[in-house]
């Protein structure tokens, strides 16, 4: 040998610490640890979404835009007995130290009851799987869901880390929103006048406005046959609940208490269909300012795209 390689005597002592620094930039919150041991990491991890999802190729990082654009509706294309569980997650709402919790299992569709779950899930933060239920090909009716759900209807969610830490299964969108809120301490207050509030506006909407305004696209885009007394009835009942939302929408940023809350998650898909039901919503200005407000959040957008 040309050289000696030094001894560990021949080094001087070093006082050696460490300053723990969580990476922000993945969930985990964690940094690459001997790079050339996971080289095989990234690119396994990439073919299995987009064998996953049908397609031969996503770019990195496998964010949740990349994974959606264009691309998810083939998931959305699968029966529920070949569907694709899909982890949704945002690395930016993940903080620094957080615990990562089990994945709650959502089954839905994109319907105004079924948005409702991955608006909250979205606003939330919290991971999920989520299992497209294609309603217009009778998923709901697959002894898979109906094993879920004896009513065959979206939504519904299945949280492993449920009650005493055991798995389990919420149905109906108002109870899976008060659940999930409970869960979570958000969007529901925990003042007892708050908090029945929002739940008074959490069943306006279950009881009024769900009905009535599905009532309405009911008669007016499926009926196979043009019934006037139901356009009609219907119709002016769907107008007359705006008037409601204007009403109660004047000088206030949200329909319960002075903060958004799972009231506001409820009604806003109803009233995206507002093109549905032939409502101008410069009609009701209240609303608009309201409805334009709350798209305008991130999470919301984010889970009105889903699935």
């Amino acid at each position: 040998m040309d050289y000696t390689l030094p001894r560990a005597d021949h080094v001087p002592w070093v006082d050696f610490e460490t300053h723990n620094v969580w990476c922000t930039t993945n969930p985990l919150g964690i940094k690459g640890s001997g790079e050339a041991g996971a080289i095989g990491a990234p690119p396994a991890a990439i073919s299995a979404v987009c064998d996953a999802l049908g397609v031969t190729n996503i770019d990195m990082p496998a964010t949740p835009e990349q994974t959606r654009g264009g691309r998810i509706s083939l998931v959305l294309k699968r029966r529920l007995r070949k569907r694709t569980r899909l982890f949704l997650y945002d690395s930016s709402r993940i903080q620094k130290g957080e615990a990562m919790t089990a994945p709650i299992d959502c089954y839905t569709w994109k319907t105004s009851n079924g948005r409702k779950i991955t608006i909250m899930l979205e606003e939330c933060g919290i991971p999920y799987n989520l299992h497209p239920i294609n309603i217009g090909e009778d998923d709901q009716f697959t002894p898979e869901f109906i094993a879920i759900n004896p009513n065959s209807k979206i939504p519904a969610i299945i949280d492993p880390d449920g009650p005493d830490g055991k798995p389990y299964t919420v149905i109906e969108s108002g109870a899976i929103l008060m659940y999930l809120a409970e869960k979570t301490g958000k969007f529901m207050p925990t003042d007892m006048a708050k908090r029945y509030e929002v739940i008074q506006w959490l069943m306006f909407q279950m009881g009024g406005i769900g009905p009535i305004f599905g009532q309405v696209h009911h008669f007016k885009r499926a009926a196979k046959e043009k019934v006037p007394y139901g356009i009609e009835r219907y119709g002016k009942e769907c107008l007359r609940l705006y008037g409601v939302l204007n009403s109660r929408l004047e000088g206030r940023d949200y329909l319960a208490n002075d903060e958004v809350s799972i009231a506001d998650f409820a009604t806003l898909p109803w009233v995206f269909r507002h093109e549905w039901q032939e409502v101008d919503l410069a009609q009701f200005p209240n609303v608009k300012r309201w409805f334009d407000a709350m798209m305008a959040r991130p999470a919301l957008s984010r889970g009105m795209e889903l699935p």
